[in-house]
Order: C-alpha cells, then structure tokens, then sequence
C-alpha cells in the first residue's frame, strides 16, 4: 500500500516533467518546481525512513538498543508525516495552476474564477484534511504496533 502512493507521485512527477515546457511563465516554473520537490523528495524520504524500520534487526542487538534504534526511527518516519501533512496544502495551491496549463494549456492565473472553482477548493481542502489525519493514524497505528510486537518480546 505504502509503495503504491510512491509509484502515483512518481508517475504524476513524470508527467510533470514531460510537460515542464508547457509552463510559460516564471510562477508556472516555480510551481512546477515546487510540485516536481513534492512529488520525488518526499515520498523517497519516506520510503526510506520506512525501510529503516523495516531492516531493524533484533536479533544481532540487545533488546535496549532495538528499542532506542525503532524509537528514532519511528519519531523520524511520523516527523515526515507531518511535514508532508503540512507541505501538502502549499502543494495543493502549486499543483493546481500545473494542472490547469498541462490539461487545458490555460493560465490559472489569468483564468476568469467562478463559484464552482472555489467550492472545488473548498471540497480539495477539506478532503486534504481529513486524507491528511486519516493517513497519519494509519502511519501512528502501524508503528504502535511495530512498538507493542517489540515490548512483547521483552
């Protein structure tokens, strides 16, 4: 599941970057920047941070440096959790004017806005919360569980 969220920002990134010619003007390319950062760095930080949990070797250390070692891990995985979280509403208002020129080859700024867009933002930022908590509980409840497994073998 992790793995499929990587592959989805990593082929959005690709259409981005196919695209990059289309964005004509410098705060089209600083966004374009900006959603390219978002869309590779973070999801490479994540899966790596979560690859260090999951090559914890318990058997060749003592239990106290297991725990110390899945500890830091752990605040470093939901550490970026968190930042994603909040980068993700700046990505939302870079991504969207990217989107706008690469589909419709339409300025987002310069496009006449009416009530519709506004309560698709409404709707986009609401959702970004709720995605947003749901996806941090799932990362708080799957290393919990890491946490618990490792108390039990004590």
């Amino acid at each position: 599941m992790k793995v499929w969220g990587a592959v989805i920002c990593f082929v959005a990134a690709l259409v981005v970057l196919i695209n990059f010619g289309k964005l004509d003007t410098w705060y089209l390319v600083l966004s374009g920047i900006l959603t390219l950062v978002f869309l590779v760095v973070l999801p490479v930080l994540v899966l790596r941070s979560l690859s260090e949990i999951k090559r914890l070797n318990i058997s060749d250390k003592t239990y106290k440096d297991v725990i110390a070692e899945f500890t830091k891990a752990r605040k470093k995985l939901l550490m970026l959790q968190q930042i994603g979280i909040y980068s993700s509403f700046v990505f939302l208002f870079a991504f969207l004017p990217v989107t706008s020129k690469i589909l419709s080859d339409k300025d987002f700024f310069m496009m006449e806005k009416d009530a519709a867009l506004y309560g698709f933002l409404a709707v986009a930022f609401i959702f970004l919360i709720l995605f947003a908590r749901w996806g941090y509980g799932c990362y708080r409840g799957i290393t919990r569980s890491a946490e618990n497994i490792l108390k039990d073998l004590e």
